[in-house]
C-alpha cells in the first residue's frame, strides 16, 4: 500500500477496508463497520501492557487506599479496614 501525506487515520481507515474484504473472501466472515481501538495510554493503564489480549477481561486493579492500609491475618487472607 502506498499513500503520500496520509495522516494516522486514513492509514488505518485503509488498512481496515482491506482487512475486511481479505477477511470476506477467505474465513466467509464479516467484520463489525469499525474495528475497536485503544490509545497506549488506556492500555496501559487499564491492562499494563501496550498489547493487550482482549479475549478475557484481566484489567489490572488499581488500590483505592495506599498499600498500607492492608493488613495481613496470620491465615495469609487480606483484608480492608472497614469504612
Amino acid at each position: 500500500m502506498e499513500m503520500s501525506f496520509a495522516g494516522e487515520e486514513e492509514v488505518m481507515k485503509e488498512t481496515e477496508q482491506l482487512l475486511k474484504v481479505i477477511w470476506q473472501d477467505i474465513v466467509n466472515e464479516n467484520f463489525p463497520e469499525n474495528f475497536p481501538r485503544m490509545t497506549y495510554h488506556d492500555a496501559m493503564a487499564f491492562y499494563g501492557s501496550d498489547k493487550p489480549d482482549l479475549r478475557f477481561d484481566t484489567k489490572v486493579g488499581h488500590p483505592d487506599r495506599p498499600i498500607n492500609d492492608i493488613k495481613t491475618n496470620p491465615n495469609r487472607s487480606m483484608t480492608l479496614p472497614n469504612t
